[in-house]
């Protein structure tokens, strides 16, 4: 496991007895976001000091820095809005910006994909104008963007395809109370501009005002009746 805090240091943690096996130090100011590559060798960090870093985390030193215009990094997610937001995306080996998506509205979630079966990178995005919007990453315009919800999109999450056969899901939720569950692939396979109902799975009105969304792998068992004694 890995943690962070204002004093600039990356820690790695064995979770068996809690050791702090290492401490990464770089950053001149607290690290605000940190994630791990599911390979889990490589790990990128942003902090104050305006600087995304990679460690190698096989040998617990450090590989690069890059300044950045803006303190922010995305992960799996994003949690905070910004307007008229430029996206960059960078590769772990050199950190340098590969692509830039400009959009005109007030962002609030952002989410990498990967489809199962081409195995390409994409990047889901949704904010204040309701619409959904899928990038690819070798692309600078969308390659769907539909109108997904009545209300602008609070956060949304990814599940990757479990199997051959079953589609990667995307959860949007919207400030209305709305939960909303899509096909992935029927999105690409249709690029709908308008809410497309053959790629929407399921949808649920809470009747509340919702501000995140985590989707998490889950397994449906029969329900059972008690036997009688």
């Amino acid at each position: 496991m890995i943690s962070t805090g204002e004093d600039g240091k990356l820690c790695l943690w064995r979770t068996k007895d809690w050791e702090c096996l290492r401490v990464l130090k770089g950053h001149t100011g607290a690290i605000h976001c940190a994630d791990v590559h599911p390979t889990g060798r490589v790990a990128l960090s942003v902090g104050a000091d305006r600087t995304l870093r990679s460690w190698d985390l096989t040998i617990g030193g450090k590989l690069t820095a890059t300044k950045l215009k803006q303190v922010y990094m995305v992960t799996h997610g994003m949690q905070h809005s910004w307007p008229h937001c430029t996206l960059e995306s960078q590769w772990e080996a050199n950190a340098q910006v590969t692509r830039t998506f400009t959009t005109r509205t007030t962002l609030h979630c952002l989410h990498y994909a990967v489809t199962d079966k081409a195995h390409e990178e994409l990047l889901v995005v949704g904010g204040d104008d309701k619409r959904l919007r899928i990038y690819h990453a070798d692309q600078e315009a969308p390659l769907c963007e539909m109108e997904a919800h009545n209300a602008r999109i609070k956060d949304l999450a990814v599940l990757p395809a479990t199997s051959t056969g079953r589609p990667t899901v995307i959860v949007t939720i919207a400030s209305s109370g709305q939960i909303r569950v899509w096909s992935l692939e029927q999105l690409l396979a249709e690029k709908p501009t308008t809410m497309s109902s053959r790629a929407l799975l399921g949808e649920y009105d809470t009747g509340s005002r919702l501000t995140c969304v985590l989707a998490v792998h889950g397994f449906a068992t029969p329900s059972t009746t008690p036997s009688s004694t």
